[in-house]
């Protein structure tokens, strides 16, 4: 028998936030967002099955009364940024670790190294704004290096 996952991971969440956002915002932004319009965007995008469907709905309960379609497309946003950090973050440093091998030992000249540097940081502040330990990202980290 063939069962269906009984819940949704952060980076799934995540995605789904940005696609319930992004449809808000290129459709009617300016009209006032409606329990109706969250609840049908929410099954369109999942196709109402769970757990995406019921998980969407949890997240997204609508707490902005008198708010436009784009201005509550922002908190989803808001909120989908602060989803998945841990995983991000990784992704982010292992990047940043790749080009500066690539780049060689004049690493922190190269633009890009640069760049991939500052999302990595960025995602750290956010990681331990949001309560992870700097114990926490740093055996995250490892073990996405052991895993190479």
């Amino acid at each position: 028998m063939n069962q269906q996952p009984t819940t949704i991971n952060e980076a799934g969440l995540r995605a789904l936030l940005i696609g319930l956002a992004d449809r808000l915002a290129a459709e009617d932004p300016d009209e006032p967002m409606t329990d109706r319009s969250r609840l049908d965007l929410a099954r369109q995008l999942t196709e109402g099955k769970d757990p995406q469907h019921s998980a969407l709905l949890a997240r997204t309960v609508h707490r902005a009364p008198g708010a436009t379609r784009s201005q509550y497309a922002q908190l989803l946003r808001a909120d989908a940024d602060g989803l998945d950090l841990v995983a991000r973050y990784v992704a982010a440093n292992q990047r940043s670790s790749e080009i500066g091998q690539q780049a060689g030992i004049r690493y922190d000249e190269d633009p890009r190294w640069r760049m991939a540097d500052r999302d990595a940081e960025a995602l750290w502040m956010l990681a331990r704004k949001a309560g992870h330990s700097v114990d926490e990202l740093c055996a995250a980290s490892a073990a996405a290096n052991e895993g190479k």
